[in-house]
């Protein structure tokens, strides 16, 4: 018979959880389909949607401590007497962990950081990004390293994992796939970067849910500012932009580079804004929370729709792409050469390219990490 397991992510934010939405209920249909109960303990929505299991606290009175007794919440509110294993979304180190010690033999941490450096970058008050850090140096390790195995995005992450918690457990790379229920899969044959004539503008495209200094938006506006070529571009953002970010672009006075500016869409907005354009932009300063390599969403979108995109890390699962269907720039001086960006993609425009649709999928990745964690 199939283990019983279940998924648990423990979401804070409210009014701009989109993204870690559509991720989640991207996949739930194929834990679903393993076995696996997916829940989101959150504070907007509640009940059964697309296959995930809503848990709204935010009108319980743990709520307002939600962020100080994290394992407390979670143990709260999930039955783990139900299950054989739980992945949980590392919610980080807080001492109700020391409530945690039975449920903690059932779970694997799902890692999508190197957290120590992600609290330094945060916007927490001093004091608390203080207890935070050291309480996640000094005792997570220590409180936590009974589980049954550590989940990460990327190989770096398991590594850096995999020496904190003195390399006990599973350590398995889970990164991140695609949908392919959700737009129809480009032909093999189409040319990655769509038609587009030499008097067109280029179309760019830049999404994220809120645009954070790993995104790297700077970057790509002073980028901009220093742009020499003819070819007009258009940048497409999807997306909440600070007002200092929003300064920098109302600054950018280059005749030839203009923004549109689209706010949070849906998931069949975006994909569309995607579809409609010519080169997408993956992150661009994951240097900065201290990534060498990466796996994100948007470069699995950008291979499913057939676009040609650019990051500053090496996206694991595309790495044998590189040139063809994505280039890497060298943000030196938070900067690089759009000028460059233009001509590679006019050579690479009407090449074509065959994908490896079914194991970038969420399908193929859930049910081998089930595998792996059942057998």
């Amino acid at each position: 018979m199939l283990k019983k397991g279940a998924h648990v992510s423990l979401i804070f934010s409210k009014g701009r959880m989109s993204g870690v939405k559509n991720k989640i209920e991207q996949f739930s249909s194929h834990f679903n389909d393993n076995n696996v109960d997916v829940y989101v303990l959150n504070r907007e929505f509640d009940g059964v949607i697309n296959g995930v299991i809503y848990i709204n606290y935010d009108n319980l009175p743990m709520a307002r401590f939600a962020r100080i007794a994290r394992f407390y919440l979670i143990k709260s509110l999930i039955d783990f007497s139900c299950y054989d294993y739980v992945f949980l979304r590392y919610p980080l180190f807080d001492f109700s962990a020391l409530l945690f010690r039975k449920e903690l033999g059932k779970v694997y941490f799902e890692h999508h950081s190197i957290e120590l450096n992600e609290i330094k970058k945060a916007g927490f008050p001093f004091l608390f990004k203080h207890v935070q850090y050291f309480s996640e140096l000094l005792f997570a390790p220590l409180f936590l390293k009974k589980c049954l195995g550590h989940l990460s995005v990327t190989s770096q992450i398991s590594s850096h994992q995999k020496s904190r918690f003195s390399g006990l457990g599973k350590y398995i790379v889970f990164s991140n796939g695609i949908s392919l229920s959700d737009t129809d899969v480009v032909s093999s044959k189409e040319s990655i970067a769509g038609s587009l004539t030499n008097n067109d503008s280029l179309q760019v495209v830049f999404v994220a849910s809120e645009f954070k200094s790993w995104h790297g938006l700077d970057r790509l506006i002073s980028s901009l500012k220093n742009y020499h070529g003819e070819k007009p571009i258009v940048v497409n953002l999807v997306g909440f932009v600070s007002d200092q970010l929003l300064g920098d672009i109302q600054s950018l006075y280059n005749q030839k580079v203009s923004f549109i500016l689209h706010g949070n869409k849906s998931k069949k907005d975006t994909l569309a804004i995607i579809n409609n354009s010519h080169l997408g932009v993956d992150s661009l300063a994951l240097d900065r929370i201290g990534f060498e390599v990466s796996s994100t969403l948007k470069s699995k979108e950008y291979v499913l729709l057939a676009k040609p995109f650019i990051s500053a890390t090496v996206d694991q699962d595309l790495q044998c792409y590189e040139g063809t269907v994505w280039k890497k720039v060298d943000c030196q001086d938070d900067c690089f050469d759009f000028d460059c960006i233009v001509s590679w993609h006019e050579s690479i425009r009407n090449e074509a390219i065959s994908f490896p649709k079914e194991t970038l999928s969420w399908q193929y990745k859930v049910r081998e990490l089930v595998k792996e964690v059942t057998s």
